[in-house]
């Protein structure tokens, strides 16, 4: 399996004061209607504010069209039905510290971040619209699964959460917002920015593809399935009709995760690891539903050991161990944290039959964790991109590049 460029850091969570005001996301198109078309042709506006706006404009434009027509065929693979998206507007955000990216919402669903001096569009989805959709004030990017926005009196209000954040993790998030920033750059993009700037009139499509499964890996293969171009997990279907995930407030997705890691082996028919139906169920019409009482009560094993609402890979597994030691469960541990947790790591665990839970920091705090169940290696934006269940109803197959702070899954 070949190595791609490791992105060290992401965790990012709250903030205030610390930008320009931003425009909304429906007035970021002008007054005039865009109407829905079949392709992503419409122009992306507003997205540019130096002299060589028409130019850069375009050429963007043309990359933003390129990664939707990609959303389209990786969205369509996996639902098996045909994906048609437009872009319906696009605005500039920033994080904590002022770096700014760009927010492209589309038509009917789906929505774009990217990252502007790096040229890495840091998550994409087609199914939802973004946690900015309709929201005012002046909007907060926290990384990948952490979004917020702030009113005129300065309050700033986690979209996820809906819960407002305090104000003194303001220096810290500042600070981890400057160091994915830094990462982010460190391996930026050279194709997308190279075209975006007019340095060369070519945008690259044939970047090299992940060579098949090694011999070593024959025995995996009966693990996961290749589904356009993407490696799947066999029975993906079940993060993709999960949808509800059993979500808690407070900032406890590490135990959500831990659930939905659970709730898989059950459903996969791997292990019998939760309880149905006090802990989980299955619709008339397949869709799954975690109930509240599993991370809940991760969470509160989690609280025995002196641990809160922020995880990371050695928490979660404690709490994972404790759970699964009470049931008579055996099983082996991964617990990887950077410069080891990398994009390569992830990949040849799905490779061997296990959702990976991702989380963006080492230290938990501001991070998000998500599970993660399939990846594909190369094309027009090369590297290593993840499909994952962030955990959060609309939200189950958000696709992203690996920003990583450490890893977590365990096998039997």
């Amino acid at each position: 399996m070949k190595t791609s460029k490791r992105v060290i850091a992401l965790a990012l969570a709250a903030a205030m004061l610390l930008s320009l005001p931003l425009v909304s996301a429906a007035a970021a198109v002008s007054e005039k209607k865009i109407p829905v078309q079949t392709r992503a042709e419409t122009a992306v506006e507003n997205v540019t504010e130096n002299g060589n706006a028409s130019a850069i404009l375009g050429r963007l434009n043309s990359v933003v069209k390129a990664r939707i027509r990609e959303l389209e065929e990786d969205t369509g693979a996996l639902r098996g039905t045909k994906v048609s998206l437009s872009i319906a507007s696009a605005t500039k955000i920033t994080d904590f510290d002022g770096n700014v990216y760009t927010l492209i919402e589309c038509a009917p669903t789906g929505y774009l971040i990217y990252h502007d001096e790096s040229g890495i569009f840091t998550e994409v989805c087609a199914t939802s619209h973004s946690p900015y959709y309709g929201k005012s004030g002046t909007l907060k990017y926290g990384g990948l699964g952490s979004y917020y926005s702030i009113d005129r009196y300065s309050v700033c209000t986690d979209l996820i959460e809906q819960a407002s954040v305090e104000a003194r993790s303001t220096p810290v998030l500042a600070e981890e917002s400057r160091r994915v920033d830094e990462t982010l750059k460190e391996n930026k993009n050279e194709n997308v920015l190279n075209y975006v700037s007019g340095a060369t009139d070519v945008l690259l499509t044939a970047a090299p593809v992940k060579a098949a499964a090694n011999t070593a890996l024959t025995a995996a293969a009966s693990k996961t399935v290749t589904v356009g171009k993407w490696t799947v997990l066999r029975n993906y279907s079940f993060f993709t009709d999960l949808t509800d995930c059993g979500y808690i407030t407070g900032g406890k997705c590490g135990y959500i995760a831990a659930g939905i890691l659970l709730t898989y082996d059950t459903a996969a028919g791997i292990r019998n690891t939760v309880v149905t139906p006090v802990q989980y169920s299955v619709s008339s019409s397949g869709r799954y539903s975690i109930k509240t009482a599993l991370p809940t009560g991760l969470y509160n094993i989690g609280v025995g050991m002196g641990y809160g609402a922020g995880t990371n890979a050695g928490k979660i597994k404690n709490v994972l161990q404790t759970y699964l030691t009470a049931r008579g469960i055996s099983v082996s541990h991964t617990e990887l944290y950077v410069p080891f947790a990398t994009d390569t790591a992830i990949a040849n665990k799905i490779d061997a039959g296990r959702p990976v839970i991702w989380f963006g920091h080492v230290n938990g705090l501001g991070s998000h964790a998500l599970v993660v169940y399939g990846y594909k290696y190369g094309g027009l934006f090369a590297g290593y991109d993840f499909v994952g269940h962030l955990g959060a109803a609309g939200k189950e197959e958000v696709y992203f590049s690996g920003i990583l702070g450490s890893m977590y899954t365990y096998q039997y």
